[in-house]
């Protein structure tokens, strides 16, 4: 029943995943099962933050995270504490965002996750940069394109240019932010999904009103 949740979830079949999942939950509680308890509330968390359900979401991880923490399964915790984050985030609460995110980026240090330190430091980077903090922000992306670059990784590395150039433009360093743009569509280009995606091409249309040499 998870399984059937999470392949719902990857095709974007929302209230079919919430289905699978709650059926999946109870049997998991029966059994005293609490990694199973822990992965599928987090699931149910995921599935309501997709579908902009933010203090839903919020509960879902909030139960999820004793039951990690619990077990010991700090791959859970760091994970559950960023997806916190990131609904903190996307409700405009940079502090709570800022204070999830931190509590996450030491776990994924210890357990050697660099894609979780990636994902959370450019995570880091966005808040910084929607606070004003501009030195800060540029350090964190800095820190996270290193990151996925040492493992190869594209999401965390594209998300980590988008942060770069974006900044750059605020500041209105414009030889910096084009140069950055160009960094990102090039690797954009290079990802038979992303080179011709709607998102890629809002990327584009930002580069050319900033009219780079």
């Amino acid at each position: 029943l998870k399984a059937l949740g999470d392949v719902a979830l990857a095709t974007n079949e929302y209230a079919a995943a919430r289905d699978w999942y709650g059926r999946a939950l109870p049997l998991y509680e029966t059994m005293g099962a609490r990694l199973g308890q822990a992965n599928t509330l987090q699931a149910l968390g995921n599935v309501a933050r997709m579908q902009n359900e933010y203090a839903a979401a919020r509960d879902w991880y909030g139960r999820a995270l004793p039951l990690y923490e619990t077990i010991g399964d700090r791959l859970g915790q760091a994970n559950t504490l960023q997806a916190l984050g990131d609904v903190a985030y996307m409700e405009d609460e940079y502090a709570a965002a800022r204070d999830w995110y931190g509590r996450a980026l030491p776990l994924y240090e210890t357990i050697g996750a660099r894609l979780g330190q990636a994902n959370t430091l450019q995570a880091l980077g966005d808040v910084a940069r929607m606070q004003n903090e501009y030195a800060a922000a540029r350090d964190f992306y800095q820190r996270a394109l290193a990151f996925g670059e040492a493992i190869g990784d594209f999401t965390s590395q594209l998300n980590s240019w988008i942060g770069l150039a974006r900044l750059e433009r605020t500041l209105d360093n414009k030889p910096a932010a084009c140069a950055a743009f160009r960094r990102l569509l090039a690797l954009a280009d290079r990802h038979p999904f992303f080179k011709n995606h709607p998102f890629t091409q809002q990327l584009r249309e930002e580069y050319a009103a900033l009219e780079c040499p």
